[in-house]
């Protein structure tokens, strides 16, 4: 008799846990399903934008023009948070390894500039280079692109 006890009081101890519910702060800062990764919804589970944080590049297609293979060229990249929360940059990657980045690791102010630092090494690139820089922050969408061209002139070996 005693085990028969037991099957109707676990019920009843899983049922009440399940119903428990989030935390009140979290809940008022944010809802929906993307809310456990931080992106900010409406009740009707709209993602709110103007309520996260934006990059604008000063230009997103760089042009090197004609380099010589074998030359470093390091070039800037000059970009703003317009969102209206702190910008968290957190990768930088490029497409093959001739393309050496730097990032600032520290949050961007609404409003405020920030720099990429970008290093092509053009040993072993020859002709025609198109590479593609992407850079993931804490914005819709996540992973913005920075695209860099140019002709790398063959070393005369």
């Amino acid at each position: 008799m005693a085990r028969k006890l037991h099957i109707p009081l676990w019920i009843a101890v899983f049922t009440w846990g399940c119903q428990s519910e989030p935390e009140a702060a979290f809940q008022s800062n944010y809802t929906g399903p993307l809310a456990t990764i931080g992106i900010p919804q409406d009740v009707q589970g709209h993602i709110l934008t103007n309520a996260m944080a934006n990059i604008r590049f000063a230009t997103d297609t760089i042009d090197i023009d004609t380099i010589h293979e074998g030359m470093r060229m390091t070039i800037p990249v000059d970009f703003e948070n317009t969102g209206t929360q702190p910008l968290v940059i957190s990768d930088v990657r490029s497409h093959c390894g001739c393309t050496g980045i730097e990032w600032p690791k520290e949050p961007i102010e609404p409003g405020e500039h920030g720099s990429l630092r970008l290093v092509f090494n053009s040993e072993g690139q020859r002709y025609s280079q198109n590479k593609t820089i992407f850079v993931t922050m804490n914005g819709i969408p996540n992973i913005r692109n920075i695209f860099l061209k140019g002709y790398v002139e063959p070393s005369q070996q």
